[in-house]
């Protein structure tokens, strides 16, 4: 439905034979091996939350909503008391 409204879709997946890939713009993978039973897979969730982060990173800074990279590490610091 929401391709067929024109918006740009993605899947963040750990899973190469996930039906949802033929259905999304772009697919990244997280490929960690990890036993199955485990309740929080911990590696795929980290890279996942980076990946997320780093896709929202890039289109704030193409849409030029956020500063340039070092006032944004500025700002940060200051934030988080780092310096």
């Amino acid at each position: 439905m929401s391709k067929e409204k024109g918006a740009i879709t993605a899947l963040i997946t750990n899973y190469m034979n996930t039906p949802f890939k033929d259905y999304c713009d772009y697919v990244f993978y997280t490929s960690f091996i990890e036993n199955s039973v485990k309740s929080a897979a911990v590696s795929s969730k980290i890279a996942q939350i980076v990946l997320l982060d780093t896709l929202y990173l890039l289109t704030a800074k193409a849409k030029k909503s956020i500063w340039d990279f070092s006032e944004l590490d500025a700002a940060l610091e200051r934030f988080l008391r780092l310096k």
